[in-house]
């Protein structure tokens, strides 16, 4: 009989160590808070604890795609009821000449909610601001309008912002030479003195040709850092025929009360 020894201790030795960093790589990937999926083929041969918390009892039926073209997806699953968002990042990487895609799952559900609320606000803000009665804008260091609401639209008779957007704010307000500096002052006074300041009683032209009388104020707006001005315009209109109703009945009962007067002195 022969007998062959042959010394395997290196070897054993190799593959204590691989299995020890397997099983600290596992335990790696156990421990963080992404979810961590790993597809092989279009089956998915491994999911750390992250991702069966963020799925649960729905992991089984997500179709995880390997050939995902995007480095980033968004989706968005019913788990327990609830919608939950997750954001996935896709790599791949080659082992024992087999293609496999790790795939990064973060759950952005809390940043999502407060993405749809914030743009809930934005709309809600809008919507108040454009049923206001006062015409609102938004101007730029240049005095170029950026935003108009609802109200000043119908004011002046156009159909949409793009109308407006990017007009010199003079060349909606008809001034002389001399208005035309003054207003510029005070324009240059809300910004660099950060002050709400009454700008002037004046007519401005509709598209359609019609004067309407307006007053107009002025105050500092910032928009991400960005100095700009916010003008609040209002319709005088009704109230100039108000005044001018007014003064005509006043007018009327002076004239009456004189002719009552004239009568009663001739009847004396």
């Amino acid at each position: 009989t022969l007998c062959i020894m042959i010394d395997k201790t290196k070897k054993k030795e190799f593959e204590e160590k691989i299995i020890d960093i397997n099983t600290r790589y596992e335990r790696f990937l156990e421990s963080i808070g992404d979810g961590i999926v790993v597809i092989q083929n279009g089956q998915k041969i491994y999911a750390n604890k992250a991702c069966k918390d963020i799925f649960k009892d729905k992991l089984d039926t997500i179709d995880f795609k390997d050939d995902y073209e995007k480095e980033n997806l968004e989706q968005c699953h019913e788990i327990d009821g609830k919608k939950v968002y997750v954001e996935m990042s896709y790599s791949q990487y080659t082992k024992n000449n087999e293609n496999k895609t790790i795939i990064v799952i973060r759950d952005i559900t809390k940043r999502k909610k407060a993405q749809l609320k914030l743009k809930e606000s934005q709309k809600s803000y809008a919507r108040l601001i454009d049923i206001l009665p006062d015409g609102i804008c938004l101007l730029d260091n240049n005095l170029k309008i950026d935003y108009a609401n609802q109200s000043l639209l119908n004011m002046v008779k156009v159909s949409s912002m793009s109308e407006l957007k990017n007009l010199n704010i003079k060349k909606l307000i008809n001034l002389t030479l001399d208005e035309e500096s003054k207003f510029e002052r005070k324009m240059k006074k809300v910004i660099n003195e950060n002050k709400y300041m009454l700008l002037l009683e004046h007519e401005i032209k509709s598209y359609s040709g019609e004067n309407i009388q307006v007053e107009v104020n002025a105050l500092p707006f910032s928009i991400d850092e960005h100095k700009n001005i916010m003008l609040i315009i209002k319709d005088l209109t009704h109230k100039k025929t108000s005044e001018m109703a007014e003064k005509e009945l006043l007018d009327r009962l002076k004239t009456d009360k004189i002719k009552t007067e004239f009568f009663a002195n001739m009847s004396h």
